[in-house]
């Protein structure tokens, strides 16, 4: 396992021999817990999203287990182009009702960001904008989520390899506001952090020639 993020309200959540089995070859693990609902009365984790290469050698498709039911899993994800490497990264909204994903859905090789619900699994709705893809350039990375779940963050790589950074409110998918300053007198964003709430933001990047904050 080359990755592992676990969220969740109580110290320590204990998995199964079976449901440790799953994870053993996966990319990443995400947990859902803090609240009612899908994520549990007691705040415990009820179930957990996680990629694998289930049915091909190169493709991490995104999959939901319930912790109670290991063997039967549900794919989320969509359908993907040819020569694709799929899911990168996965957060869990905050209800436990949906998740937001990375991945080359449309254009391989060149990631965005999408939203699934987990009642409607492989229909994705498109969060971040317009994006230009060109030779070498990765699309979308290093997502974050406000606490309530009502706005999303990342940093995008586009035609010209320059990683900037964007914000999009869930309630407005595909309209992307760009946060760091003009490419054309500044570097590549290299690291950010927002608050809490996701009123403020802090970045770092190349100006020139000094990393700046």
């Amino acid at each position: 396992m080359r990755q592992s993020e676990v969220s969740t309200c109580s110290p320590r959540t204990l998995l199964s021999p079976e449901i440790l089995q799953i994870f053993v070859l996966v990319s990443f693990v995400t947990l859902a817990a803090c609240g009612g609902g899908s994520n549990g009365e007691n705040g415990a984790a009820t179930f957990a999203v996680y990629t694998d290469k289930e049915n091909t050698s190169f493709l991490n498709e995104l999959r939901l287990v319930e912790l109670e039911m290991p063997a039967a899993t549900t794919k989320l994800s969509g359908v993907f182009p040819d020569d694709a490497r799929g899911v990168s990264e996965a957060i869990i909204g905050p209800d436990g009702t949906w998740v937001i994903y990375v991945a080359d859905q449309e254009i391989a090789r060149f990631s965005e960001l999408y939203l699934v619900n987990l009642a409607t699994p492989g229909v994705a709705t498109k969060l971040s904008g317009t994006l230009q893809s060109g030779d070498f350039s990765t699309g979308v990375r290093n997502v974050t989520l406000n606490t309530d779940g009502t706005r999303t963050f990342y940093l995008a790589e586009q035609k010209n390899r320059v990683a900037e950074l964007y914000a999009v409110d869930l309630a407005s998918p595909g309209i992307a506001t760009k946060l760091s300053n003009s490419q054309a007198a500044e570097g590549p964003v290299r690291q950010f952090s927002a608050s809490a709430d996701g009123s403020q933001i802090v970045y770092s990047a190349r100006n020139n020639g000094v990393q700046e904050l």
